[in-house]
């Protein structure tokens, strides 16, 4: 888990700069996938300072909840079964509560398949998120790649580590970190 000292599932330890980079390549990701997928997919994002051990996601039928670990199991609870309404308030409040990242500022940014570099200051900065300084051009390219699934992080934490041997990364999430303090889908 997060709060574990050491790697996480995915070989990596969370740091500052690591839980940085996650957020930038998840609004990223967001963004993308919100360009392709606006008629059938509902996605806003919102930071806090504060984050929770568990990951939310929000349906019309259904919340699921997990945890970090890609081994832990997650809990689904159905519309119209006990908790189903308590955790949809519960998201909407904790919403309500963090910083919310404008994504419809993004419109007028039509991001390409893979984003370029340029694409992708210019997407932080209409959402007047502007990426800092210290962020090299391999940086922003491992948060393309992390945003559309490609590769972990760890290519771009401090000293530019290597993936472990045989670790196969994590896809499918949307390119979304799981960690995040509340994803609502």
């Amino acid at each position: 888990s997060s709060l574990a000292p050491g790697p996480d599932g995915t070989g990596e330890e969370w740091t500052l700069t690591r839980t940085r980079k996650e957020a930038f390549a998840t609004i990223l990701a967001a963004c993308w996938y919100r360009q392709r997928c606006a008629s059938f997919l509902m996605i806003e994002v919102g930071l806090s300072r504060t984050m929770t051990t568990f990951r939310w996601d929000v349906s019309s039928r259904c919340v699921v909840m997990t945890q970090e670990e890609p081994a832990a199991q997650a809990l689904v609870f159905e519309k119209g079964k006990p908790y189903y309404d308590a955790y949809c308030r519960e998201l909407v409040v904790s919403f309500k509560q963090v910083q919310q990242v404008h994504l419809d500022k993004a419109r007028e940014l039509q991001l390409s398949d893979e984003p370029t570099i340029e694409e992708t200051r210019e997407l932080f900065t209409l959402l007047e998120l502007e990426l800092p300084h210290s962020f090299s051009e391999r940086d922003i390219t491992a948060l393309i790649r992390k945003a559309l699934g490609q590769e972990p992080l760890s290519v771009i934490d401090d000293g530019l580590r290597q993936r472990p041997s045989g670790h196969p990364g994590r896809h499918g999430r949307a390119g979304r970190p799981r960690g995040a303090p509340h994803d609502v889908v």
